[in-house]
């Protein structure tokens, strides 16, 4: 009789610890699983702290590349020789210098997408005061089927900067920059061409490549998006870029 009191006893006992045991055994298995998780998670926080900071770069050396000694100096030499003889003009550009140089600092200490109309305002400022030292050497052509959607910041203007400095100016009387938008079902294709003096685009290592790969990063990082380049010595080059459209809640709110 005792031995039939023990084995019962043993069994309640046995059966109320598998159940424990049961949820102890779960409990082990989803801190485990949460153990293995660790990793891959850190690993993509990591990942998404590295691409911010490359953003952070990215964005500060191209806004500092815009507001260069060289280029400061001499539009201010060219506002100066207006003071006189076109007083008027003069107040004007430096107006759209201001603008031009705000915008810029603006950029270095905050990054947001902007509308594409922001950015042609930002490049018009620039070309404008290329125009004012070069004159009709520069010459700027636009065509907009689509114009409704955001960019990021230091796009247009650096692309618009590269060919004039690096296809335009070096070519004796300089030549025309194409800026055009259109839709590709989804997305918006932004070009943006010149008939300057052209380059071999395997062959480039200069900074012109540097600030090509800067605005290539951005694109694709930021965008998800899609930049091409095409060039022909002594014909010109051609920057495409691919643009998703439909996304302005979640940009807006994106910044780096």
């Amino acid at each position: 009789a005792s031995g039939k009191q023990y084995y019962d006893m043993t069994s309640g006992i046995g059966v109320h610890n598998v159940g424990h045991c049961t949820e102890g055994v779960v409990a082990a298995i989803q801190a485990l699983a949460l153990l293995v998780q660790l990793p891959a998670s850190y690993a993509a926080i990591r990942r998404a702290e590295m691409l911010s900071e490359e953003l952070h770069n990215s964005r500060i050396v191209l806004a500092m590349s815009q507001i260069r000694t060289h280029f400061v100096f001499n539009v201010l030499n060219a506002i100066s020789g207006l003071c006189k003889s076109d007083p008027e003009q003069a107040d004007m550009q430096i107006v759209r210098f201001s603008r031009y140089l705000r915008n810029n600092i603006d950029i270095m200490q905050e990054d947001h997408p902007i509308t594409f109309e922001k950015a042609l305002e930002h490049m018009h400022n620039y070309v404008d005061l290329e125009q004012l030292r070069f004159g009709d050497k520069i010459s700027l052509d636009e065509s907009y089927e689509c114009v409704n959607f955001l960019i990021p910041t230091l796009v247009i203007q650096p692309l618009v900067e590269n060919a004039i400095k690096h296809g335009l100016l070096p070519k004796e009387e300089g030549g025309i920059i194409r800026v055009s938008t259109s839709r590709r079902g989804s997305s918006v294709l932004i070009e943006i061409a010149d008939n300057g003096v052209g380059f071999d685009p395997g062959r480039r290592l200069d900074k012109a490549s540097v600030g090509l790969n800067n605005v290539r990063f951005r694109v694709e990082r930021m965008m998800n998006g899609r930049m091409q380049v095409e060039s022909t010595p002594g014909i010109g080059t051609l920057v495409r870029l691919w643009l998703p459209l439909g996304r302005e809640e979640s940009l807006s709110t994106l910044s780096v």
